[in-house]
């Protein structure tokens, strides 16, 4: 099989994890304010990791050519 084509079917794997972890940490601290309780800095940290791997992917020389 194509290196290239296993690169980019694991660069696909890597943003959808991390898209989803960031939309999970979003939503639970959406739910958290709603809900009048205090917001945890570990849901926090993960969503701001999570933003800045997908920079780091989209940004990264292996997603250009895709």
């Amino acid at each position: 099989m194509n290196s290239r084509i296993q690169t980019n079917a694991w660069i696909c794997r890597i943003a959808i994890v991390l898209g989803f972890i960031f939309v999970a940490s979003m939503l639970r601290t959406v739910v958290l304010i709603l809900g009048g309780q205090p917001l945890s800095g570990l849901l926090l940290a993960l969503g701001a990791i999570a933003v800045a791997g997908l920079i780091q992917l989209f940004s990264s020389p292996l997603y250009r050519g895709i």
